[in-house]
């Protein structure tokens, strides 16, 4: 098993035991509690922290993501609603 595959692992079996209206604020904290490795640092760290991040994506509420670029997907979004509210005017 890979650094990516025991981070999923271990956050899957955390998310088992959370409440499911957990608030956001206290998901990070678990998170960060639950941290399986000592040290935070190199690839493992990095692979918990893509990890974490996709989890807490999901909860996180639309708007919602101060301070963190966009994924390729999100830009191509809004790009493509920019053109079409150009478009219609």
């Amino acid at each position: 098993m890979n650094w990516a595959q025991q981070a999923w692992e271990t956050i899957a079996d955390l998310h088992k035991t959370l409440p499911a209206d957990l608030p956001i604020k206290d998901r990070r904290r678990v998170l960060r509690e639950a941290y399986p490795w000592g040290v935070r640092a190199n690839w493992p760290y990095m692979a918990w922290l893509a990890a974490q991040n996709a989890y807490l994506r999901k909860y996180e509420k639309p708007g919602s993501r101060k301070g963190y670029p966009l994924t390729p997907l999100e830009a191509a979004i809004n790009r493509k609603k920019a053109t079409d509210a150009g478009s219609q005017s």
